[in-house]
């Protein structure tokens, strides 16, 4: 059937491109959005069978939550959607792309949708750190601890004889170049 009209199969190569491409969009959109239906469910079934005794925090760390949960969908799909359609537009019309009149026209929005796309890879990690308090008092206890497994020789000052003198060399305040020829050894 494909070979002998190649026209459908044109229409099928381009029906399935839309929907492969901005299917995965919407889905992506769709089932954040059911998540966040699905957590206030959770919270009112929560807010029925609880006291209001100590409950505020936790509304107010869901309704962030939420809120975080959209933002980063709606940015991923809002910078995804330029590289998308360039591509989409490829195929709808014939004389748009690489070869066509409109070469710099593609070229620009290839490029633009190219670095928004890439942006978008790092937005989850950037929408999570602004938004969520939670999300920033884990990051910083990880760092810590990761700090303090690789622990930093931090120099304090190179001597005058090119003598390296490190904070754990000092014991106490120098100041004076006597200070550091007392430390170095080196009088």
């Amino acid at each position: 059937m494909l070979t002998e009209n190649p026209e459908v199969f044109e229409v099928w190569s381009m029906m399935s491109s839309v929907i492969w491409v901005y299917g995965a969009l919407l889905l992506g959109l769709v089932m954040n959005i059911m998540l966040i239906v699905s957590l206030s469910r959770h919270r009112r079934q929560r807010r029925a069978i609880t006291t209001n005794d100590g409950h505020d925090g936790k509304e107010r760390q869901v309704r962030q939550m939420t809120v975080t949960i959209m933002v980063a969908s709606l940015v991923f799909v809002v910078l995804n959607l330029p590289l998308v359609t360039n591509a989409i537009f490829t195929y709808l019309y014939s004389d748009y792309g690489y070869f066509g009149p409109k070469r710099y026209t593609f070229l620009f929005l290839q490029s633009l949708g190219t670095a928004m796309s890439c942006m978008s890879f790092c937005t989850d990690f950037l929408t999570f750190v602004a938004l969520s308090s939670a999300y920033r008092a884990t990051l910083t206890s990880l760092l810590a601890s990761l700090c303090e497994i690789f622990p930093f020789k931090k120099k304090v000052f190179i001597g005058w004889d090119n003598n390296e003198v490190t904070s754990s060399s000092l014991s106490g305040r120098c100041t004076e170049k006597s200070d550091v020829a007392q430390v170095d050894g080196n009088m």
